[in-house]
């Protein structure tokens, strides 16, 4: 009886072991990375972790600085001394970038 006792609780250990273990952080998509455009033209977005990038239209490439907030991102680029914004609403899915202003919606595959 005592062995059964025994073997019930070592059971039930390892199973809460198991259990908890699976209850690890989840990480967050996230848009570092490269992404090509899905269609149109050839256009690719390089999301560097500290807040930089590139944009690459065709043979055009251009750098710019990036902020999240929420479920936005703002884009800034500078070209010949002059600043340009655009804020983007964007939705992650495992390696699907959609990036949507004005109602147009672009999606980017991650490379």
């Amino acid at each position: 009886m005592k062995y059964c006792k025994r073997f019930f609780a070592a059971a039930v250990v390892i199973v809460l072991v198991f259990s908890t273990a699976a209850c690890g952080k989840k990480t967050e998509p996230s848009i570092v990375g490269s992404w090509k455009a899905d269609s149109g033209t050839e256009t690719t977005y390089v999301f560097n972790e500290d807040g930089t990038g590139e944009l690459s239209m065709g043979d055009i490439s251009t750098s710019f600085s990036y902020e999240l907030s929420g479920d936005t991102v703002k884009i800034t680029t500078e070209i010949l001394k002059q600043k340009e914004e655009k804020e983007y609403k964007y939705t992650l899915e495992s390696d699907k970038l959609t990036l949507e202003r004005n109602s147009e919606q672009v999606s980017y595959t991650r490379q």
